[in-house]
């Protein structure tokens, strides 16, 4: 049986890097979520973003403006 450390180690090593994102593209989802002509979700997907990113950016973007 596969010990708590092998399993773990093994999950690091497959574990993939965190992605970046520019500021250019954060207001780009931003601007669409602000347009309310897609949901959440189907932004989600298109973007290939979590939509809790997508409020936290739309919030961002709002608060700075």
């Amino acid at each position: 049986m596969a010990t708590f450390a092998k399993l773990y180690s093994l999950h690091r090593m497959t574990k993939q890097p965190r992605r970046k994102f520019t500021a250019e593209f954060k207001a780009k989802v931003a601007l669409e979520a602000m347009k309310n002509q897609k949901t959440l979700a189907e932004l989600s997907q298109h973007f290939e973003v979590n939509a809790v990113m997508i409020s936290k950016w739309k919030s961002n973007f709002l608060e700075r403006m």
